[in-house]
């Protein structure tokens, strides 16, 4: 449960990948009984040794709530409304339904072509999973953000390792805890998580040296609710850290980065690094492929910064600048320790 909790399994993301080893894609708009999700997560490969490097897999979730499922003989959102939601006064904390009239229900929104279209439908039973499938108002949030004070409904033995960062195999630690980013602002701790499905995007950050807490809701999928808790949190007081770094680093390496530079020039060129450079995550060369198409829409390849260059477990997380003829992206990529490419993502800066 441990290896679920913390992203650490090995398991693929069931989003990434094919159901039943490449019969059939997961398709979001079908309906899938509890029994048809096990059967086939057991036939996904495992991508890399239980334990071994942190890779976020919404698989882990759902096998959760099954289990949590057949243990209490409640459903996951019958669970949480009986020993969460509603001992901590969460009162308009629930499940999602389509068939249910939700006062003041908001809804998701995307950007096709720069038009605003409705979220994407998903079916009954896919809405429904341990891996969100949640509707919670602000007023919720603040009602959570209190029992976290309190350390409520869970022992502090629990608590401590819910908030503790995750020690990897080779006994180095990863900075996620269960379900919280476990980082340092002021000598003392900083947790913060994203979520986003179907339309929306949240943020939240809370900074314990300074008793804070910054809450961002947003009802498009393409919105960056983590800029505006860096916004908030900049106002508030300037010495907070940023969720996401935006000045270049001081003295960086200019020949790794010319050298990251050729690499993204020749991705946008449909050069896809062979299957031996990159690491086990089954998608990754399919969306290299994806990447280098939006990269090519973008023209010529200007200027490149590094941005942050961090040890994460084993591995190194690098943030580049790259400002293109036509925008400016943020390409973030996981290095393992004998060069592999783990993970590796671009989006608009």
């Amino acid at each position: 449960m441990r290896r679920l909790l913390t992203h650490t399994s090995g398991l693929q993301d069931y989003f990434d990948g094919l159901l039943n080893r490449g019969a059939a894609p997961f398709d979001s708009q079908r309906e899938y009984t509890e029994e048809e999700l096990l059967r086939a997560f057991y036939e996904l490969p495992i991508e890399f040794t239980p334990g071994a490097r942190y890779q976020y897999c919404n698989t882990g979730y759902i096998l959760l709530g099954i289990l949590l499922h057949r243990v209490s003989g409640q459903f996951y959102g019958d669970f949480l409304q009986a020993r969460v939601f509603g001992p901590l006064q969460m009162k308009t904390a629930r499940v999602i339904s389509e068939a249910d009239i939700v006062r003041n229900r908001a809804a998701g929104y995307r950007l096709v072509d720069g038009e605003l279209k409705n979220q994407e439908w998903y079916a009954p039973s896919v809405n429904t999973t341990a891996d969100g499938a949640l509707y919670l108002s602000i007023l919720d949030y603040a009602a959570w953000e209190k029992a976290l004070r309190a350390k409520a409904l869970l022992t502090a033995s629990s608590w401590m390792q819910i908030l503790s960062p995750v020690v990897l195999n080779s006994g180095k630690t990863y900075p996620y805890g269960f379900g919280w980013i476990v980082e340092e602002a002021k000598g003392r701790p900083w947790y913060h998580h994203s979520g986003s499905s179907q339309g929306f995007k949240t943020y939240i950050s809370r900074y314990l040296a300074d008793d804070l807490t910054i809450v961002v809701l947003s009802n498009l999928i393409d919105s960056h609710p983590d800029r505006f808790v860096d916004g908030i949190a900049s106002i508030l007081d300037p010495r907070l850290p940023k969720i996401r770094s935006v000045s270049p680093v001081v003295g960086a390496d200019a020949a790794e980065t010319q050298r990251v530079t050729q690499w993204l020039v020749g991705l946008a060129q449909g050069e896809v690094p062979s299957r031996e450079t990159l690491g086990s995550r089954r998608m990754l060369r399919e969306q290299l492929v994806d990447y280098g198409k939006q990269l090519r829409s973008l023209g010529s390849i200007q200027r490149v910064e590094l941005i942050s260059n961090l040890p994460v477990g084993d591995e190194r997380a690098y943030i580049y600048r790259a400002n293109y003829q036509a925008g400016v992206v943020r390409v973030e990529f996981v290095r393992a320790a004998d060069g592999r490419i783990m993970d590796f993502s671009v989006e608009p800066e």
